[in-house]
């Protein structure tokens, strides 16, 4: 979350740390380079698809989060305002869904250098010199980041004198992770106040979507501002959230609780960049059971991996636009493929369970690492028009992946050939990498 930049509006009517505050000062330092220790706990039930229905499992996460953060002051404002670059120290989760299913997250070692910007969906973190992988990024994403906090402190001297104060609507979606919010308020209220520190409580609301699952949450909680630092020194909040099902994730129930200190640190020697970042930066890399690495935008999400098979799904404004369903296809001889023609019947024979039709054909890649064939069918799904592009990615040493897209054609323009510009960089994983993906 981004450190947001609030302006003093009264001039000399306030002391802070000795001395009268000038009117271009912020109560919160907008430069500031701190240490953090970020503390999270989840607990509540998750709701998920079976064979006999949906079910509901027990759910109970916790994640604990090291880093140094230095923020950097723009003359912009709003959302737009956060720059800043972290690098973490730890950064590690652990989930246990139904007592028994045991996952745990640690951030690699090359993704701990990132940039960090300030948008209108959020926060966007970025490796200066690698590409993300999908679940590195996903493990990051922290609620009530302190660049997000800094946005509740007090925007003037005349909101300290208030004693309460509401915030900018970016505010909440920056906080909680809501992508799109219906309805949202927030309420920060001076409760102490002494030369040394101010002490704020805080309550809101808001109803919204997160990767086009609806959610309704509510939270509460402080921190404080130490005056003379003029940093958040430390935050509590419990976050209460219900998310419906949705396209790339499961229903929630839960409660969340946040707890961080965050004290002062030298400033970063590392390079930075004060620029947004590039869409070449913002793509992320999936890797998949079948040893088959792909480069993807942020709106692809991993749905479902079992065994030899990965589906991902690629959503747009909350919005599900295209799948992906990617398998391991017949190994043949170094530098050999599957026929042309063996394909094309394969997927007359698959489409025609949907009665469906091939419109074409065509070889889209052919060089000294991969050969890639491209079928193109159509059909019909409920009155709705399909359309689904097969391919066949065969690699030089004989190892060969089936993947198929498919997207409504209403959905054209926003699909935007998206299995094309995936297929450019495609890439078999190392079994021992080296050095992460670039």
């Amino acid at each position: 979350m981004i450190a947001a930049r609030f302006l003093l509006t009264i001039i000399c009517a306030f002391t802070v740390f000795g001395h009268c505050v000038r009117a271009d000062e912020s109560i919160v330092d907008s430069s500031a380079s701190t240490d953090v220790d970020y503390a999270l706990k989840i607990k509540g039930t998750i709701s998920a698809p079976s064979p006999n229905g949906p079910i509901t499992l027990p759910l109970e996460s916790s994640g604990k989060f090291r880093f140094a953060t230095h923020r950097f002051p723009t003359d912009v404002g709003g959302p737009m305002a956060i720059r800043a670059v972290r690098e973490f120290q730890l950064a590690e989760t652990e989930t246990v869904v139904a007592k028994d299913h045991r996952t745990r997250l640690t951030l690699s070692r090359p993704y701990r250098f990132l940039h960090i910007f300030g948008s209108h969906t959020g926060l966007e973190q970025v490796s200066p010199t690698y590409l993300l992988p999908r679940r590195e990024l996903d493990l990051i994403q922290m609620p009530f980041d302190v660049l997000a906090t800094d946005s509740l402190a007090p925007p003037s001297i005349a909101a300290v004198e208030a004693k309460s104060w509401n915030t900018d609507s970016w505010v909440v979606p920056m906080l909680s992770g809501l992508q799109a919010v219906a309805e949202q308020s927030v309420v920060c209220t001076l409760k102490e106040e002494s030369r040394e520190k101010l002490v704020v409580s805080f309550q809101g609301k808001a109803e919204g979507a997160v990767d086009g699952s609806g959610s309704t949450l509510s939270f509460a909680g402080e921190f404080t501002i130490n005056r003379e630092t003029r940093i958040i020194s430390e935050l509590k909040v419990t976050q209460k959230e219900k998310r419906s099902p949705g396209p790339v994730s499961p229903g929630l129930d839960v409660t969340i609780e946040v707890q961080w200190t965050q004290k002062p640190t030298r400033r970063t020697d590392k390079p930075v960049t004060a620029v947004m970042a590039t869409d070449a930066q913002r793509r992320l890399v999936v890797r998949t059971p079948v040893q088959l690495q792909m480069k993807v935008g942020r709106d692809w999400h991993v749905f479902h991996e079992a065994g030899q098979t990965i589906l991902l799904r690629q959503l747009k404004d909350g919005e599900l636009i295209s799948q992906c369903n990617l398998t391991r296809a017949i190994t043949v001889p170094p530098g050999e493929h599957t026929s042309d023609a063996e394909f094309l019947d394969n997927v007359k024979t698959l489409v025609a369970e949907s009665k469906g039709s091939v419109v074409n054909q065509e070889t889209i890649r052919d060089d000294k690492q991969w050969r890639v064939r491209h079928v193109q069918a159509v059909g019909d799904a409920g009155g709705e028009v399909i359309v689904w592009d097969y391919f066949l990615c065969s690699e030089a040493g004989g190892r060969q992946f089936s993947l198929l897209f498919s997207h409504a054609r209403k959905d054209e323009k926003k699909y935007a050939n998206a299995a094309g510009e995936i297929l450019k960089g495609i890439s078999l994983m190392r079994t021992k990498p080296k050095l992460p993906f670039q």
